[in-house]
């Protein structure tokens, strides 16, 4: 059957149907009369009366996810269509730019995608194989329509679990990332190629010489606040890596001994290749030495064989490609950072002191020698295993470090506050003869305005002198706990330091690279800030990576990003008049009985205990320690009257998507501060501010999206008489009166994303209330109420293991279609772009219109 993106939706959710109504009749059933029932608590009671009732429930939310899944999948579909067709099938953008110029800016970006592992992604390693399997035939197949083939599909989709049976291990991580970096490898040479194609013959040589892209991951290595992540876990991961790209690289080379290769040298020195390919496989121990050893005798070949390989133009581009691909993923596949927490090596040097039974500060250890060997000799003895075990631990990453220390190059420290807090760090090193780069992440609010400061500190500093040596400098600033502690407001003052601190180094002829961790999730700051160097986090990767189509767009909207990237002159004042909606966000959590009333409201409206405490999604515990890593996720609800203990606000966690599914229907910390913005700045200066700077549009596209997605009326449905709603009042009023300013500045999302966002709406009813009902059922804190059991719930004469296996999938599916229903809209990626180009020829005065 023919087909084209206008009718494909239509044709994908009939063929859908005529799969339910032929194996799941009964789910049609539950859809009309959930569509047509006026109390769906009542709906849900009705349907939660015994086993087969709950089967049928979670089938039904599992058929809301798919079409959830099926809808984005779609828009999907049409974005990266309209796409491509819109900037001529991935363009470089050449507006404004000579040659000369453009090739100086290109040959200075290389991507570094860092791909994370946060719970943000919930499908089961099955699950995003199957979606990935339906997305890549009908991205393939867009001129046709197999109704049996999707059908099946289709059937499939029905019959997988949506989520892990089990809590994740970092090792199934890893291997979930190996997918998306496959795609990665597969896209590299096309966006080389569709650059040379913009450049004269003279040019290509620069081109490719120049290393476009340094993979990278955190999956592995990420320990701060995952205690699952152990040095064993960092090795594993690059055994996984290793074994996963050398693979790789043999498919490539079987694909080209199927080739009719006429010239025997050749063929002869490919299979050469492929034979030692073969014998380097899982040969982790010698990795370096096996890729210089494979790299000259590949590059010796085609300098011994360029007579042969001018006669088949289609087997040298081949192997140029090969090249490529081999020159970037090495046989390490992406390198890993090493992440950790300041005040974890705060805790190790007091457990080191103790041990000395006097002070010990990273001065003491990098000055002297004895002290460095002392320490290593007694970590070699295991004498810290029984009474100092975090030194233990930590003393085994960085041995870890320095088996592999250009895999594991990066060093990023958490809540870094001071220079204690990079030099702690960088003097254990010198433990085990190692000196990763150590990379700050400045996140509280302080800690970021204060970062050029201590950044000048380590500059003056001798021993951070001595320990950095030639290398980059690099720096992380801010986003999800910062946003935590001040909202979405924070964002300005992080673009504003971002850019003072450049300056500040350049003067001094210093280069310092900025490595953003907003994870292209909204409420930490993406996707419609795109830069080189960012990490990608959860079901983002699914999203960007799923296709290689889907991956040529985000390097080529990243790329024309950094060209046509222009400095936002406006940021000192839009910081300025940022400073009220930070401090109104921050009114929120003082002590009182506001802070009293969002507790209560946080363990009662947000799912945190219920979904993500109790979660499968990731090897990170919520609690942040080992046993809170549960073999079956819901087990703690079958206790008779289990809930929260208190620890709903530590970090204020349960308001960001980060570690939770925002189930509080209101989104706040996305528009919460809007008003007082809005309010700060006069209406005529707010229209230039839309149209010349591109953190102020980020703001609103943002805070505009947190809107749309607000449910008062299921936040309200959580509050009865006994539980204290200041909080929540607090919430609505607030909404209200921002409601009445947007209204008449006449704000409105751009018509693409508001279109996208309205498709999902309907899809997302039955999740959303369904969240609704158990949470007030199962999550209630209050003296009078007292919360259920899942079995008082859910009545069921299952066995414990079959029953949690039944709740798992339940609640897994609720959770899915709630964070599909919290993806991001892809048209902000076009509508980001387009306005960045805009405002690029509103600065040059090119457009004055």
């Amino acid at each position: 059957m023919s087909t084209n993106k206008y009718n494909l939706k239509n044709l994908l959710f009939s063929t859908l149907q005529k799969v339910i109504s032929t194996y799941y009749p009964t789910l049609l059933k539950l859809e009309e009369e959930f569509n047509c029932s006026k109390d769906k608590d009542t709906f849900f009671l009705k349907n939660t009366t015994n086993t087969e009732a709950i089967i049928c429930l979670q089938q039904f939310i599992q058929y809301t996810t798919i079409k959830l899944l099926l809808n984005n999948l779609i828009n999907n579909l049409e974005f990266v269509a309209e796409y491509k067709k819109k900037y001529d099938n991935f363009i470089i953008n050449k507006d404004n730019i000579d040659s000369t110029t453009l090739l100086k800016k290109l040959t200075g970006i290389t991507f570094d995608p860092v791909l994370t592992a946060h719970p943000t992604e919930p499908l089961s390693h099955e699950m995003l194989y199957k979606v990935s399997k339906l997305h890549i035939y009908l991205e393939e197949n867009s001129a046709s329509f197999d109704d049996k083939f999707v059908a099946a599909l289709l059937l499939e989709l029905i019959q997988t679990p949506l989520t892990p049976k089990c809590k994740l291990s970092v090792e199934d991580e890893v291997k979930d990332n190996l997918e998306y970096f496959y795609k990665l490898y597969q896209a590299l040479p096309i966006l080389i190629n569709r650059i040379v194609e913009t450049f004269s013959s003279s040019d290509i040589k620069t081109i490719k010489k120049h290393n476009f892209m340094r993979p990278r991951s955190w999956t592995g290595g990420d320990a701060d606040g995952n205690p699952n992540i152990t040095a064993l876990t960092m090795i594993n991961a690059v055994e996984a890596q290793s074994k996963a790209v050398i693979a790789w690289h043999i498919k490539v080379l079987n694909q080209l001994i199927l080739k009719d290769i006429p010239d025997f040298g050749l063929y002869k020195n490919i299979m050469q290749l492929r034979l030692l390919l073969v014998q380097y496989h899982g040969d982790i121990k010698n990795i370096e030495e096996n890729y210089k050893s494979f790299i000259a005798f590949f590059n010796n070949i085609m300098l011994k064989n360029e007579a042969a390989l001018k006669q088949y133009p289609n087997i040298r581009t081949m192997l140029e490609n090969f090249s490529m691909q081999l020159t970037t993923f090495g046989f390490h596949l992406a390198l890993i950072d090493v992440r950790q927490n300041a005040r974890v090596y705060d805790e190790v040097y007091l457990q080191i002191s103790k041990f000395f039974k006097k002070p010990i500060t990273y001065t003491d250890i990098i000055q002297d020698s004895s002290l460095k060997e002392t320490l290593f000799k007694a970590f070699k003895e295991n004498k810290f295993l029984k009474d100092y075990p975090l030194i233990q631990t930590e003393f085994l990453r960085i041995e870890a470090i320095a088996k592999f220390p250009r895999i594991f190059s990066n060093l990023i420290i958490s809540d870094t506050q001071n220079i204690s807090d990079i030099l702690n760090p960088a003097a254990l090193c010198r433990i085990f003869k190692v000196n990763p780069t150590i990379v700050p992440l400045f996140e509280t609010i302080e800690a970021i305005t204060n970062a050029r400061s201590i950044m000048q500190a380590c500059l003056n500093n001798s021993h951070y002198q001595d320990i950095q040596g030639n290398k980059p400098i690099k720096i992380m600033l801010g986003y999800s706990d910062s946003e935590k502690e001040a909202g979405i407001f924070i964002l300005p003052l992080i673009e504003k330091v971002t850019t003072d601190i450049k300056k500040h180094f350049e003067k001094q002829n210093l280069e310092l690279s900025i490595f953003h961790g907003n994870g292209l999730d909204l409420s930490r700051g993406g996707p419609t800030i795109f830069e080189s160097e960012q990490t990608i986090q959860g079901n983002q990767k699914r999203y960007l990576f799923n296709t290689v189509d889907n991956t040529l767009i985000y390097f080529f909207h990243t790329l024309n990003f950094k060209l046509h990237k222009i400095e936002d002159t406006f940021l000192p004042e839009v910081t300025k008049l940022a400073e009220s909606s930070v401090i109104s966000f921050k009114d929120l959590f003082k002590e009182g009985d506001n802070l009293s009333s969002l507790e209560n409201y946080l363990s009662s409206a947000s799912p945190y205990w219920l979904f993500v405490k109790t979660n499968n999604f990731s090897s990170r515990p919520s609690s942040r320690k080992t046993e809170d890593s549960k073999s079956a996720a819901f087990k703690p609800w079958l206790t008779p009257k289990f809930y929260p203990s208190g620890e709903v606000l530590s970090g204020i966690r349960a308001i960001s998507q980060v570690n939770t599914i925002e189930g509080t229907f209101l989104n706040f910390n996305l528009w919460y501060g809007l008003e007082e913005f809005l309010n700060a700045t006069e209406p005529s200066k707010l229209n230039n501010l839309l149209t010349a700077s591109p953190v102020v549009y980020d703001l609103l596209l943002k805070s505009l999206i947190g809107i749309e997605l607000i449910d008062l009326d299921l936040a309200r449905q959580f509050f009865p008489a006994e539980v204290d709603n200041k909080f929540f009042l607090t919430i609505e009023q607030k909404y209200n009166s921002l409601m009445n300013t947007i209204n008449k500045l006449n704000l409105k999302l751009p018509i693409q994303v508001v279109s996208e966002l309205s498709s999902k709406k309907d899809y997302a009813n039955p999740i959303k209330h369904f969240i609704s009902f158990a949470c007030k059922h199962l999550v209630y804190k209050s003296v009078n109420y007292h919360p259920k059991t899942i079995r008082e719930l859910f009545p069921s004469d299952l066995t414990e293991e079959k029953y949690l296996e039944l709740i798992t999938n339940l609640f897994g599916a609720a959770y899915c279609g709630f964070t599909e229903y919290r993806t991001p809209p892809y048209s902000l990626l076009d509508v980001s772009f387009t306005f960045l180009l805009q405002s690029n020829n509103l600065q040059k005065g090119k457009d004055k219109s």
